[in-house]
Formats: C-alpha cells, structure tokens, sequence
C-alpha cells in the first residue's frame, strides 16, 4: 500500500509548548511529511535536541520555516557537530524557505544539509 502523507500547514514543536527545560523531544510520524509551515526545534547541548523521525519521504517546500532554539552556548570545541533533527527514509527534494537560527559565538556558523544542521568554522585549522 501506499504511506499516509502529513502535511504541515502550522508549527511542528517536538518539545511541546515551551524550551524552559532540558528535556528534548522526539516526534515520529508514520508515512511521508511534506513541510509548508513551521518546524520549531529546540537544541538544549551537543547531544540533546529535538527531532523529528519520518519513517517515509521528506518533502520541502519554499514556504516552510526552520526555527531553532539554541539553549547552551557552543564554543570552537563543538565545530563539526551535526544536529540530526530530521531523519527521513527518503529525500524528495525542496529546501526551507527560511531559517531562523541563533547567534553563534565569534568563530562559529550555521550548516544546514536536508536533515541536519552543522556547526561549523569559517576558519580552516
């Protein structure tokens, strides 16, 4: 048979209703998500953040929203880090239409691929 599609038309929030604690969530879904609204994540340190598992294909549309909650402050140590936050079974194309992500320190940026973002160095080493 053929998977169930969700479509995201609102805000997505693993977590819930607030990032006042430490306590990441993990929503999957069953079937394929096509993401035209908001997908909020909350990133609490270097191994605990918010994920979404979609056991089908992921599709992007330009209307959609990455929003990230960054919770701790990383330093030069944490470049190379991947933030998993969307695991897919398959890539069916498109990108978020935008992306709110926090300040980083001085020496840190943002790399964000199809399921995860990176942090990273603009300086070689």
């Amino acid at each position: 048979g053929t998977n169930p599609t969700f479509t995201n038309w609102g805000t997505v929030q693993p977590t819930g209703s607030t990032f006042d604690d430490t306590s990441a969530g993990i929503m999957q879904i069953q079937g394929n998500y096509v993401e035209n609204g908001t997908l909020k994540i909350g990133i609490f340190s270097t191994s605990l953040f918010d994920s979404l598992s979609i056991s089908g294909d992921l599709t992007l549309n330009s209307g959609s929203l990455l929003d990230v909650n960054l919770m701790f402050t990383p330093t030069l140590l944490d470049v190379g880090t991947l933030f998993d936050i969307v695991k897919f079974g398959s890539f069916t194309g498109g990108q978020y239409g935008l992306s709110l992500l926090p300040m980083l320190p001085t020496g840190l940026q943002w790399a964000i691929s199809y399921g995860g973002i990176h942090l990273s160095s603009p300086w070689s080493w």
